[in-house]
């Protein structure tokens, strides 16, 4: 690389970096301020927004009822104001339950759905709209939290180290990480993370290690100690040699496992539950079902649903952070 080539032209930014580049600063977790005369319908889009709107519209039927009842007393506004409410917003839950029942998907929502609807029948509509309150708002919930569980991902994504300076002789090249192979002689400056896996070859430093670690208290590094990728230095320039590529490092590794948890952390108690057993604490199909009180075959069934399950959730964390 020239002297005077500016390593931006070089090393063309995309992903969670060039999404950061045009942020105008930090938003609802889960949910990233965009700029522009169509932010706000791109804010209406976000899932987030899209689950929120049911339990505060039940909330608001709720609440405008009560409300009609005191100011109107001995009408009957409040009845009709609460089943308007159950019917807009009931209706939602309860063809959305018909449409997973005859994929074969049963869950809690069935469980509300025929509760709403013997509300509806008795003449309960407050009932059926609390119900309809409780179902939608621990959806939202929900979403926020796969929000929260993707901004964690795409902030250590965005963290990762991204060029390398690689030493040819008495000449430095700034390179990507990934480029950087096993044996490469590197050049870390002061403010920067460690590439990948290495062991200091010349130089000393303090190099914080807090974000893989926990540990707050810089690490000193000398000749022969062995640094991990992501870790930031602080003080003087090392050099240092490759152990291991940046895909093969132990950031990457960390990414995956926080990948993979928040994957985990997104599926139904129904299926993380055997998930957890099964992977996590290594028992087998007869141990999980004791557990869990079901038979082997509902345990079979549950860990192949939730492999697929898994599997589209780790997908779509991978095209949010990546951006593909």
């Amino acid at each position: 690389m020239d002297a005077g080539t500016p390593l931006s032209s070089s090393i063309p930014r995309s992903g969670p970096a060039a999404l950061h580049a045009t942020d105008a600063g930090p938003g609802v977790a889960g949910l990233p301020r965009i700029p522009g005369r169509q932010s706000w319908r791109r804010a209406a889009s976000h899932p987030i927004v899209r689950a929120a709107w049911r339990p505060l519209l039940a909330l608001g039927f709720i609440l405008g009822g009560l409300a009609a009842g005191l100011l109107e007393s001995g009408a009957a506004y409040d009845r009709v104001i609460w089943y308007a409410g159950l019917a807009i917003t009931g209706s939602a839950v309860v063809w959305r339950t018909l449409r997973g029942a005859v994929r074969g998907q049963f869950a809690s929502d069935v469980v509300a759905t025929l509760a709403i609807v013997a509300a509806a029948l008795l003449g309960h509509p407050v009932v059926g709209l609390v119900i309809v309150l409780m179902q939608t708002g621990g959806e939202a919930l929900e979403r926020y939290a796969e929000g929260r569980a993707s901004d964690a991902v795409r902030a250590l994504e965005a963290a990762a180290p991204r060029v390398a300076h690689r030493l040819r002789g008495t000449a430095t090249h700034d390179v990507r990480a990934d480029d950087v192979a096993i044996g490469d002689l590197l050049l870390v400056r002061p403010g920067e993370l460690i590439p990948c896996d290495a062991v200091v070859v010349d130089g000393t430093s303090h190099v914080d290690a807090s974000m893989l670690t926990g540990e707050s208290l810089p690490i000193s590094a000398a000749r022969d100690a062995r640094l991990m990728s992501g870790s930031a230095n602080l003080d003087g320039p090392l050099t240092v040699r490759a152990l291991a590529t940046a895909q093969e490092s132990q950031y990457a590794r960390q990414e995956i496992a926080a990948v993979v948890q928040a994957a985990i952390g997104q599926l139904k108690p129904t299926f993380r539950m055997p998930i957890l057993l099964k992977y996590v604490e290594g028992l087998s199909y007869e141990e999980i079902a004791e557990v869990m009180g079901c038979s082997k075959g509902t345990v079979a069934s549950r860990l192949n649903r939730g492999h697929t399950e898994l599997a589209k959730r780790l997908a779509h964390l991978r095209s949010t952070v990546v951006g593909e």
